[in-house]
């Protein structure tokens, strides 16, 4: 149980260096949430969202070209509180 949280921890943590692993983060988040243990990693999950928000206030290089990651990020930065335009 300890071991799978801590790989979750991990697989959260781990820095993206492009935007199919930013979708990928964006669906584990997803898959996270949907299997109810997002409480478990609140403050990864925030700090990524948070960076993620600074992404795309400066980078406009339509990283989401997918209408299924599009709508992963959109409903994910809404439901943490971040400002995103439809």
């Amino acid at each position: 149980h300890e071991k799978l949280k801590d790989e979750v921890q991990r697989m959260l943590l781990m820095d993206v260096a492009s935007s199919i692993q930013l979708q990928d983060k964006l669906r584990l988040i997803d898959s996270i949430q949907r299997l109810g243990v997002a409480y478990r990693f609140k403050n990864e999950i925030q700090h990524i969202m948070h960076q993620l928000h600074q992404h795309l206030n400066y980078n406009t290089d339509g990283a989401f070209t997918d209408l299924y990651s599009s709508a992963v990020l959109f409903r994910l930065m809404r439901g943490y509180g971040f400002n995103i335009s439809s």
